[in-house]
């Protein structure tokens, strides 16, 4: 266990931050993003998905899955995404925090696959999302952004550390909660050679019914190869500072 870890569920924590220095959290949720986070029964509120090691609050007890509930005195609880990530990122020497502790989501890896030779696609089929048919087989009301299907002969199968079921939590440092199908695809697009993901836990695919086969449509779009794009989906960074 990790010693830092206090055993209290709430508790307050003050980081220093010297100028221009990153504060180093990355999150999720918010009043614009209602689903659940993780696992179902989540509430909504602002998650920390990833504590990041150059970031000043490496040295915290604050953990990925803590529920943030205030920063300086601002009321995290009922506030968006957008909100959350202003108040976070406010120029200040010491930020001080009220957190719930909450258990890590179960499974969460960080990495990055690379694409072998020119040419070569991810070879991943992705479902899911808002206002989506769902992507969770188990859960009609989970509208997270799940993997439904890697392909033979992609970067996917070749590194093989990405499974049938994973939830999809970044892209690329693009939060992936609360987005839609196609939001997702656009995330997805602007990796040429190398997508740096981070999952968790989904779905047992060998505890479902069999799914259907990936296709082309919006319910399961297969990402064989992708194409660079400008825009980059500003309302989901979830790196804050």
């Amino acid at each position: 266990a990790d010693p830092r870890r206090p055993s209290v569920q709430i508790e307050e924590v003050t980081i220093l931050r010297p100028e221009g220095a990153r504060l180093g959290l990355a999150i999720m949720g918010g009043t614009d993003r209602p689903g659940q986070v993780f696992r179902k029964g989540d509430r909504p509120g602002i998650i920390v998905t990833k504590v990041h090691d150059e970031g000043c609050a490496s040295d915290s007890i604050v953990r990925a899955g803590d529920r943030l509930l205030s920063v300086n005195g601002h009321d995290l609880e009922q506030v968006s995404h957008g909100q959350a990530v202003a108040l976070l990122a406010k120029p200040c020497i010491k930020v001080t925090l009220i957190v719930r502790h909450e258990e890590p989501p179960q499974g969460i890896l960080e990495f990055s696959i690379r694409t072998q030779q020119p040419g070569q696609g991810f070879g991943i089929s992705i479902k899911g999302g808002l206002n989506s048919p769902p992507g969770n087989p188990n859960d009609a009301e989970d509208d997270g952004i799940f993997i439904s299907h890697i392909f033979q002969h992609g970067a996917a199968e070749q590194d093989g550390r990405l499974k049938v079921g994973h939830r999809l939590l970044q892209v690329n440092s693009i939060g992936m909660h609360g987005v839609t199908h196609e939001e997702a695809l656009q995330a997805l697009r602007q990796s040429v050679d190398r997508l740096g993901i981070m999952v968790c836990d989904g779905y047992d695919p060998h505890a479902s019914a069999p799914a259907a086969a990936p296709s082309n449509a919006h319910n399961g779009s297969h990402l064989s190869s992708f194409k660079r794009q400008s825009s980059l989906l500003d309302r989901s960074a979830c790196i804050t500072y």
